[in-house]
């Protein structure tokens, strides 16, 4: 069984939430400045330049915000926290009880989450990635095919889901018959097309990989897990739709594994995922 940590629902001191533009100095910095001072291994630099932002910026963490702006500023952080903890770098002052205390009261772990590198992290030229270069392409192919491959398993639970709807009903009609099995060819079509952008993957030098593959594994030191495609609630839903309880003939834990982890979970998933399960 997979030992989780655990983490409080509610927080005992309150804190204010910011809200963050492309163009505020933490963004910048999360965008241009860091992997740059991560290929230098550059610590002077990461250090005093983070910490002269919140310096110079002290509305920053204490302004008004939106949901989008607030997953963003917390994609920053943990985002920094990553790399930091990687590179064995010591964060400035407040850094770490800050990403602890923001995680807590939006109740998520205080870590980088498949769902941050794949479903909040925006499009290019915005998206947040580790390296520079031609291995930041390599990098930025490696979690826009992950995008990709996201949006395709949504169509394909659609579609599942009304197959499965349908089927049923279909036995003395013939028309019902022809739609349900309409949807069905296009969920093997769709899953069909995952395949090859998974294979397009292999396109990817290897030695970039290996570059930039470090900074998503778990934290140093920590009992977590770091974010992977282990963790895409979409490609469970799927596989449940399509083989309901009969995984566990050849997972016998396969439930209570999702069920154990499910904090790693993306969070606009996880309903779904849980209802499917029961």
């Amino acid at each position: 069984m997979v030992i989780r940590k655990q983490y409080p629902s509610s927080l005992t001191n309150e804190i204010s939430l910011p809200s963050i533009n492309r163009s505020s100095p933490f963004q910048e910095f999360c965008l241009n400045s860091f992997p740059r001072i991560l290929e230098r291994n550059d610590y002077k630099s990461f250090f005093t330049d983070l910490e002269l932002i919140f310096k110079n910026n002290p509305n920053l963490l204490v302004t008004s915000y939106n949901p989008q702006a607030l997953k963003l500023l917390i994609l920053d952080l943990v985002f920094i926290k990553q790399a930091a903890s990687h590179k064995q770098w010591q964060l400035p002052q407040g850094f770490n009880l800050f990403v602890d205390q923001i995680c807590q009261e939006n109740r998520r772990l205080p870590i980088l989450l498949y769902e941050d590198c794949i479903l909040i992290n925006p499009p290019q030229p915005f998206t947040r990635l580790f390296s520079t270069d031609r291995v930041r392409n390599s990098e930025n192919l490696f979690i826009s095919t992950h995008q990709k491959i996201e949006q395709k398993l949504a169509k394909i639970i659609d579609n599942l889901e009304l197959f499965n709807y349908l089927a049923p009903k279909s036995f003395n009609c013939a028309k019902t018959q022809t739609i349900a099995f309409d949807y069905g060819q296009k969920s093997i079509e769709l899953l069909k097309s995952t395949r090859l952008e998974l294979a397009n993957l292999k396109t990817m030098p290897l030695e970039h990989f290996a570059t930039f593959r470090n900074y998503y594994k778990s934290l140093p030191g920590t009992d977590t897990f770091g974010p992977s495609g282990r963790f895409s609630a979409k490609f469970f839903i799927a596989r449940i739709l399509v083989n309901g309880c009969a995984i566990t003939n050849v997972v016998p834990n396969f439930f209570a594994e999702i069920l154990e982890n499910l904090d790693y979970f993306p969070s606009q998933d996880r309903d779904k995922l849980v209802e499917v399960i029961a």
